[in-house]
């Protein structure tokens, strides 16, 4: 539960309650102040705090380091080094962080002030947690329950035992997680609603681990209401799915569901994706405890989706690095020996000497080590070209792999453990339903294979091209059996039924292809109870195919480079699904292979139209 261990560095580091957003008249107001003086420093101050975004927290609180510098105020210097530590930590940059933190550590030992280095550790502690090693978060909260007291404020003192509580919780240290949560909820007067549900929750997590279900359940009841009078949200939802967790864990499957599935539609109300995954894979395990595999699939599938839409891209870049070594290597190995080569041809140049007698055998060497430099060069052009079209399909084909494939590999994990736990239980009807399951994941993936081979194998120029009467009505109709079961597991509407007898004159192969990943997009960037349709207009000499979608949309900045997003950040469709890898790179090159065109129309927030225009069939382009 970060946002109660991630509470104590508004406390700490201000000493008064900030809010959650700046308003940009902040900003404004520094940008016309350009005198020096306290009076910037305490403007850099307060954005650095207040500013939601964590890239600007971390340029503000530079800038206050800066400014502080100058005018050696030592309370801004510190500041500002708890101020990045927290922006660091948000970013993710732990070791930044951590830097960051003892930098401030080192500033308040000069000035010898106590309270301040409680502060620096209490916050240096909050990134061990997140770092999830508890035992080295409670020693160090141990070390400022010693420093702050008979010193500090309550309203300090009581945030402190709630991040102390929680570590000790998460480090199943459950004697000393109560006696310390206790403590702050003995603290009544000088601290706000919010540390007052924090508390709260904290200790309903505690007591539930202790199964004692009746007072955990009233603790949380309580910290819930606290937090929906704040507007908490992202609190409200992380500690229901925490605390259903537990639930789980201690057999109260009933009490756990209805825990996780509130804190799960509060998460996709408001877009918190890691709560959403964290509580898909607990309701995933509920479910299958239950017997209910359908359902126990629908959220291990939402579980691997989020989380793949969590990873970091450097990990697979990294596997592509590894892919191409021995090609590139290869490549490099023959640009050295052309080297070698021309140097060698130089050495035999200035070893060269004049006389009368070998006058025009130094010509003719001359004129022969010109002609071999020429073409040595232009050798090794070529090669230095061949590295970098080598190095370009290298990242783009691997960021395909990544994105397209890590999906559907998931769900294979996840259906390889729904399988043991129904043989386990000698499920056979669940075992059935995983099968239905898995021929249909196996479809997808196996769709994915041959798109990803056609793609390499047009980029080689190995792509036949082969034209015939193909009819769009065929086409669609084995399209909508493809992707009927996907669209019915959200609810959108499918209409693919195309009610036209228009022949077009195209490879069927790559035709099948373009229409398929656009209704694959479609399905995917459109939310639940949406619509997707396809209908054909015949014109003089082509066929004007629209594939439309009642979508999230496209922004307009996108749309220039839309059929040229490989390799680029992807995009995820409403369900968390990968999307925009592969399919309109390759939708793109095929439709201009069939000597088609396409555009796109896009409302955002409303929906999506792709117009295909693809030549009509006639005798003429058969007899060509």
């Amino acid at each position: 539960m970060a946002i109660i261990i991630a509470i104590f560095c508004f406390f700490s580091n201000s000493l008064v309650a900030q809010k959650y957003n700046v308003s940009d008249s902040l900003i404004e107001i520094l940008d016309r102040n350009t005198e020096v003086g306290e009076s910037k420093l305490d403007i850099l101050h307060d954005i650095s705090y207040q500013v939601p975004q964590p890239n600007k927290k971390a340029k503000y609180a530079d800038l206050l380091i800066e400014e502080a510098v100058k005018q050696k105020n030592y309370r801004y210097h510190y500041l500002g080094y708890i101020s990045k530590g927290f922006a660091q930590k948000l970013l993710g940059n732990h070791t930044s962080s951590l830097e960051a933190y003892l930098n401030a550590v080192k500033i308040a030992n000069q000035k010898s002030d106590s309270i301040s280095l409680g502060d620096a550790y209490t916050n240096i502690a909050s990134l061990y947690t997140a770092q999830e090693d508890y035992g080295k978060a409670i020693e160090y909260y141990k070390l400022v329950e010693a420093i702050y007291r008979n010193k500090v404020d309550p309203s300090r003192i009581a945030v402190l035992f709630v991040n102390y509580g929680y570590a000790a919780y998460k480090a199943e240290q459950f004697e000393l997680a109560l006696e310390v949560l206790n403590k702050a909820s003995a603290i009544k007067n000088g601290i706000s609603n919010r540390v007052k549900s924090y508390a709260k929750s904290n200790l309903a997590l505690v007591l539930a681990k202790t199964n004692q279900i009746a007072a955990a359940t009233s603790q949380l009841n309580e910290a819930v209401v606290i937090m929906e009078n704040n507007q908490d949200y992202y609190a409200i939802s992380d500690c229901l799915v925490e605390i259903g967790g537990v639930y789980i864990d201690n057999g109260q499957i009933e009490l756990g569901i209805k825990n996780l599935e509130e804190g799960y539609n509060i998460a996709r109300e408001h877009g918190l994706k890691q709560q959403i995954q964290n509580a898909s894979k607990h309701l995933s395990e509920a479910y299958k405890i239950k017997g209910y595999i359908e359902k126990a699939f629908e959220y291990q599938s939402k579980y691997y989706a989020y989380r793949d839409s969590l990873m970091s891209a450097e990990k697979i870049r990294e596997l592509g690095d590894l892919r191409t070594e021995f090609e590139v290597g290869q490549k490099q190995a023959e640009v050295d020996l052309l080297t070698a080569e021309k140097k060698t041809q130089k050495i035999l140049l200035y070893a060269s000497t004049g006389g009368a007698i070998l006058l025009l055998a130094l010509v003719g060497l001359i004129y022969k080590n010109n002609r071999d430099k020429t073409r040595i060069n232009a050798i090794l052009e070529d090669q230095k070209a061949q590295l970098e079209e080598l190095n370009k399909t290298k990242d783009k084909f691997f960021s395909i792999i990544s994105h397209d494939l890590r999906g559907p590999v998931h769900a294979f994990t996840g259906i390889s453990r729904l399988i043991k736990y129904s043989a386990e239980d000698n499920d056979k009807e669940g075992l059935v339903e995983i099968a239905e399951h898995v021929e249909k994941t196996s479809k997808d993936l196996s769709g994915m294979l041959d798109g990803m081979l056609e793609w390499a194998m047009q980029q080689q120029g190995r792509m036949d091209y082969k034209p015939q009467q193909v009819s769009l009505k065929s086409i669609f109709e084995g399209i909508n059996t493809l992707f009927i079961n996907s669209a019915k597991a959200k609810n959108i509407q499918l209409q693919l039924d195309v009610d036209s007898d228009a022949q077009v004159w195209v490879d069927k192969n790559s035709t099948q292809t373009i229409f398929r990943n656009l209704v694959n997009n479609a399905i995917k960037f459109t939310p639940e109870g949406g619509s997707v349709t396809a209908s054909v207009s015949q014109l003089e000499n082509s066929a004007e195919i629209k594939i439309t979608d009642t979508g999230i949309g496209i922004p307009k900045e996108k749309l220039s480079q839309l059929f040229n997003q490989v390799g680029s950040k992807s995009s995820y469709g409403t369900d968390g699904e990968k999307g925009l890898g592969l399919g309109l790179q390759l939708v793109y090159e095929f439709v201009k292979m069939n000597q088609g065109t396409i555009e796109v129309e896009s409302d955002e927030g409303k929906g999506t139209t792709f117009l295909v225009n693809l030549p009509l069939y006639s005798d003429e382009l058969a007899s060509v």
